[in-house]
């Protein structure tokens, strides 16, 4: 919990994959040392040197519906089901090959949202990145009030 970038350096570097420090409040890592079922990208931010928020992005090949409702099902059966939900998928979005046009122009949301009474917040979201141009991806984001918590996989 509130690891320091070299700490999470070391670990990821460890893992076998490469860190990258892309500011003094954000760093990525290309992949993850704990495995929670699916390859992601992890990317960290951190607050008075202390990481306050781990997001896992994945981007499935195919299969994007089964892949978030694996990752939900996984989230709900460690942690309970989730205080809020969002699913907002018109039916014309439905298919595989319309789903992720309607994520790019966010006709279609996906949201989970699971909160403890430590301020420790998880989040499952499907689509873009609302604050940065990455990639349409699956996202489950870990934080809490000013300190991560360290995921031990989903």
């Amino acid at each position: 919990m509130g690891a320091s970038a070299d700490e999470l350096r070391l670990a990821c570097e460890g893992a076998g994959h490469e860190w990258t420090a892309v500011s003094e409040k954000s760093s990525t890592c290309s992949g993850t040392v704990v495995d929670p079922g699916f390859p992601a990208e992890v990317a960290v931010r951190f607050k008075k040197g202390r990481a306050t928020q781990i997001v896992l992005v994945y981007v499935p090949e195919a299969g994007w519906m089964a892949a978030v409702g694996r990752i939900r099902q996984a989230l709900t059966d460690k942690y309970g089901e989730p205080a809020a939900r969002t699913f907002a998928v018109p039916s014309d979005c439905l298919s595989e090959s319309e789903l992720q046009a309607c994520l790019a122009d966010q006709r279609a949301k996906v949201a989970y949202t699971w909160r403890f009474n430590s301020g420790t917040t998880i989040g499952l979201t499907v689509g873009k990145n609302e604050r940065t141009d990455g990639p349409i991806a699956i996202r489950v984001r870990y934080s809490t009030n000013g300190v991560a918590v360290h995921n031990e996989g989903l």
